[in-house]
């Protein structure tokens, strides 16, 4: 079901039936959440989300080079002198 032929729930009734709409989800059913009649959320079927791209750490290897002065090494230390 696409999102456009979704069926709008207000916020209050889908707090009630919040369980029954899971389901619905689960089926491949499409939910918009609205508040004072303008959508606002929609409870989709995982598979309908795109999922978020998780890159490797390595990629920032080296993109702070030089934002801590020459030695950052040398900065916490004093810092940790500094602190009381």
């Amino acid at each position: 079901m696409k999102p456009l032929d979704a069926q709008p729930v207000g916020s209050e009734a889908a707090r009630r039936h919040l369980p029954e709409l899971i389901e619905r989800a689960r089926r491949g059913e499409v939910t918009v959440i609205q508040k004072h009649g303008v959508p606002v959320a929609a409870l989709v079927p995982l598979d309908q989300c795109p999922q978020p791209q998780r890159g490797s750490l390595l990629s920032l290897r080296g993109s702070g080079r030089g934002c801590w002065g020459e030695s950052a090494a040398r900065l916490v230390d004093d810092l940790r002198q500094d602190w009381p």
